[in-house]
C-alpha cells in the first residue's frame, strides 16, 4: 500500500513539472528570423537633415530672352510695326548661402546666389517700310553678365528628399546695344546700354540628402526685369531722326548644384525605431553621429 501511494505521489509531480515547462514555454520570448534581422532605421520627422545655415556651388543654362519695340520716331516709323526679339544662351554657374528652419517635415528658409554669366550675341533687323529705310538697317546686340537672386523656399520633406517653390527678388548686369546702320546714308551709332536691373524671381525644385551633410540640388528659376526705355539721336542725312525704344528681359535658368551644411549632424534622437546602445542590446544601431 506504501509503494502504490508513494509511485502516485511521483506520478503526480512529474505531470506538474512538465506541465509548467509547457506553460513557461508557451508564455516566454520566441525567435524568429524576422526578429534577428535589425530593422532599417527611420525618421517620424526628416525634414532636420535639411535644417541650419548651408553653402554651395552651382552650374547650369540660362536663357535670355530680349524684346525690343520702336516707342517713338520723329521722321519715320522704321520699326513700329515688327517688334525686335532676341533669344541668346550661355552658361551660368555660381555660388549660394542660405538658411533653413524646419518643423517635422515643413520647411521654411532663404537663400541667395551670385552667379557668372557668359551671355551675348546680335541680330540684324530690316525696318518694315524699306522704300525709307535706304540700305540702313538695326543691329541689336544684348547680353547678361552676371545675375544675383534673393528668394524664399518653402517646401515638403520626404524621407531624403525636400520638395520646394521659391520666389523673391532678382537683379542681372544687362547689356544692350542699338546700332543704326548707315541708315539714310548717314547715322550714329548708339553708346552701350549697360547696368544692374531689378526684377523678380519664381521657381521651384528638389534637393536630395546624399549624406547627413551633403545634398544635390535641381532648380529652375524664371526671372523678369521689367521694361525700360532708351532713346537716341540719330544725325543721318538728309533729316535726322530721333528713337526711343523700350525693351522688356525675361531669363530663364536650369541648373544643378551641391549644398553642404555649416553645421553639426542631426542628432540620433530624431530616429525613431533604433537603438542607441543604452539598453544593452544593439541589434539596430542609430547611424552615427
Amino acid at each position: 500500500m506504501i509503494t502504490h501511494r508513494t509511485g502516485l505521489a511521483a506520478g503526480c509531480l512529474l505531470m506538474l513539472a512538465a506541465g509548467s515547462a509547457m506553460a513557461a514555454d508557451l508564455n516566454g520570448p520566441r525567435l524568429s528570423i524576422k526578429d534577428s534581422e535589425p530593422a532599417a532605421p527611420y525618421r517620424a520627422c526628416s525634414g532636420d537633415r535639411f535644417a541650419g545655415f548651408y553653402a554651395g556651388a552651382t552650374l547650369g543654362m540660362t536663357n535670355l530672352n530680349s524684346s525690343w519695340s520702336e516707342t517713338f520716331a520723329d521722321f519715320n516709323p522704321d520699326y513700329q510695326d515688327t517688334p525686335l526679339k532676341t533669344t541668346r544662351s550661355g552658361a551660368s554657374g555660381g555660388l549660394t548661402l542660405g538658411y533653413n528652419r524646419v518643423r517635422c517635415n515643413f520647411l521654411l528658409g532663404v537663400e541667395g546666389d551670385f552667379n557668372l554669366a557668359s551671355i551675348n550675341g546680335s541680330n540684324d533687323h530690316y525696318p518694315n517700310q524699306p522704300q525709307f529705310a535706304g540700305p540702313g538697317f538695326a543691329r541689336i546686340t544684348d547680353g547678361m553678365r552676371d545675375f544675383a537672386t534673393l528668394r524664399g523656399r518653402m517646401g515638403f520633406v520626404a524621407d531624403r528628399t525636400l520638395f520646394y517653390a521659391t520666389a523673391g527678388l532678382a537683379w542681372a548686369n544687362l547689356h544692350h546695344r542699338l546700332d543704326d546702320m548707315a541708315h539714310f546714308d548717314g547715322g550714329n551709332t548708339n553708346p552701350d546700354i549697360s547696368g544692374w536691373k531689378a526684377g523678380w524671381t519664381v521657381g521651384g525644385g528638389f534637393e536630395h540628402a546624399l549624406t547627413e551633410m551633403v545634398s544635390l540640388k535641381g532648380e529652375a528659376l524664371y526671372m523678369d526685369f521689367g521694361k525700360r526705355s532708351y532713346s537716341f539721336y540719330d544725325s543721318a542725312t538728309p533729316v535726322p531722326d530721333f528713337y526711343t525704344f523700350q525693351t522688356h528681359n525675361t531669363a530663364v535658368t536650369a541648373r544643378v548644384g551641391l549644398n553642404i551644411k555649416l553645421g553639426p549632424p542631426p542628432s540620433s534622437s530624431s530616429y525613431v525605431g533604433c537603438d542607441d546602445g543604452r539598453d544593452g542590446h544593439g541589434r539596430n544601431p542609430c547611424p552615427l553621429k
